[in-house]
């Protein structure tokens, strides 16, 4: 059976990123998916290194148990930043924290 979409019909990723903004948790949403996509691009051996990751006013803030990866990290800011930027298709993070 072959079915036709109907000029009504909207993807559900639109649906639901309309939804969101409609109930003004884009902010919350933005701040998930920037650590979600933080933790996809370090991996699970990195991220055993950090013991709280959170955003605040579109800034990354990371709390490292490892200085040299500290050291790592604050010389690759910027790959970082634009590296989360394109993965989550926004400008939204600004900035990242190293503690």
């Amino acid at each position: 059976m072959s079915y036709k979409r109907d000029k009504n019909e909207e993807k559900l990723d639109d649906v639901v990123k309309r939804l969101i903004n409609s109930y003004g948790y884009s902010n919350k949403f933005n701040e998930y998916e920037v650590v979600e996509a933080f933790s996809k691009i370090m991996g699970s051996v990195i991220m055993k290194k950090v013991d709280d990751a959170y955003v605040y006013n579109s800034k990354l803030v990371l709390k490292l148990t490892s200085a040299p990866l500290r050291q790592e990290l604050s010389m690759e800011k910027t790959k970082l930043i634009a590296m989360i930027n394109q993965e989550l298709k926004t400008d939204f993070l600004k900035d990242i924290i190293l503690k």
